[in-house]
């Protein structure tokens, strides 16, 4: 069997503000809006990655301090040329740096900020390909 990645899909408390962090911070393109099973589903697309926002179903209690996260959730990442400039555009932008720019392996450097709702975000710089 082959796998293809398809989307990273969040659950917010504001879909709007969400909307606009992921566009603003990262040039995400909102691409439709639907309201399945009782929950708005916004539909983005970050360079050719589907990334899908909706807000809680009904029955869904959602924590605002993300303890009730599932367990298998911890990060997504976004990739970007120059880190160090990058996280000081996002710090000047308001965004919340949680983990400064730092070198994790030869060639490899990353920070972490906070999106709407507590989201880690890792933000990454690769001086080299990943290898397959």
């Amino acid at each position: 069997m082959n796998f293809g990645f398809d989307h990273v899909h969040l659950v917010c408390s504001d879909l709007d503000a969400s909307e606009r962090f992921y566009r603003e911070m990262f040039g995400a393109e909102t691409v439709g809006r639907r309201d399945p099973s009782g929950a708005v589903n916004l539909m983005m697309r970050l360079d050719g990655i589907n990334l899908f926002v909706r807000s809680p179903r009904p029955a869904e209690n959602v924590q605002a301090d993300g303890s009730e996260v599932r367990y298998t959730y911890d990060h997504f990442g976004v990739v970007v040329q120059d880190l160090k400039s990058t996280v000081e555009g996002l710090r000047g932008n308001g965004v919340k740096i949680l983990q400064e720019p730092r070198t994790v392996r030869p060639g490899t450097h990353v920070a972490f900020i906070e999106g709407p709702d507590n989201t880690r975000i890792e933000v990454l710089q690769r001086d080299v390909p990943v290898e397959s």
